[in-house]
């Protein structure tokens, strides 16, 4: 990993960052952290903030100052609650469209992903923080600035939160080309929330059973798949047209 720029080293800074968690990225600890180490790896997990224990030449790689062990990524967005914002929807009687990202690395496929949810009038986008590419400059200019103005959620836990909002009643479409059902046959009334997953593993098992149906997008080409944030688009539009009939 090159060095970054926007990071914050040592463990007093990174406590005093911890106070805004919606500014932290990513928080790197070094394997066997100390007491003090590993209290701030609880407080993060407690708050829903991504870390990874990592050997001490990768922190030497991410900031080139004294940084005890510790070195926090901020974020150039500012993350938003899940539940929270489903709350909120409700209470002030919006039918949520919700688009949920699972293992999606490649991080202009995101910032693309984030550019049609935008445009497309997407409620929220949530990001499952589990083998996902980090929100750093070039997701920001590959959303030409989507991920600036839509409401963006993270969880290490993509299976609850999904579980979360089947009982606050949205059905969790996946899209995949394993599907048998074309997606202009499905029913994309909102509340929904559309589940893309990664162009080469798909979408993970565990996230399999949480889903209330599955659709594919039907080509009539030569080539059988579509880049992820491609087949997004055209996910978003259908769902757009069947709820406002574009």
């Amino acid at each position: 990993m090159k060095r970054q720029k926007n990071t914050v080293v040592g463990i007093h800074p990174v406590g005093e960052l911890l106070q805004a968690t919606h500014k932290i990225e990513k928080i790197f600890i070094i394997n066997h952290p100390n007491e003090r180490l590993k209290q701030i790896l609880q407080i993060a997990r407690s708050k829903n903030i991504p870390t990874s224990l990592v050997p001490k030449v990768k922190l030497d790689r991410l900031s080139s100052r004294a940084h005890q062990g510790i070195v926090a990524l901020t974020s150039l967005i500012d993350y938003v609650d899940c539940e929270e914002m489903i709350i909120r929807f409700y209470e002030e009687g919006k039918l949520p469209f919700i688009v949920v990202i699972d293992s999606v690395t490649d991080v202009r496929n995101i910032g693309s992903v984030a550019r049609a949810a935008e445009a497309m009038g997407v409620d929220l986008l949530l990001i499952g923080t589990r083998n996902r590419a980090l929100i750093q400059e070039e997701a920001i200019k590959a959303s030409a600035g989507g991920l600036l103005h839509l409401p963006v959620s993270r969880t290490e836990n993509l299976s609850k939160r999904l579980h979360y909002f089947q009982k606050s009643g949205i059905q969790n479409i996946a899209l995949t080309e394993k599907a048998k059902q074309p997606i202009e046959k499905s029913d994309l009334r909102l509340p929904l929330a559309l589940i893309l997953g990664s162009e080469h593993t798909g979408i993970q098992k565990n996230i399999q059973k949480t889903v209330s149906s599955a659709c594919q997008i039907a080509m009539k080409g030569k080539v059988k798949s579509l880049n992820v944030a491609t087949a997004a688009a055209i996910a978003m539009y259908e769902v757009v047209r069947q709820n406002h009939g574009l």
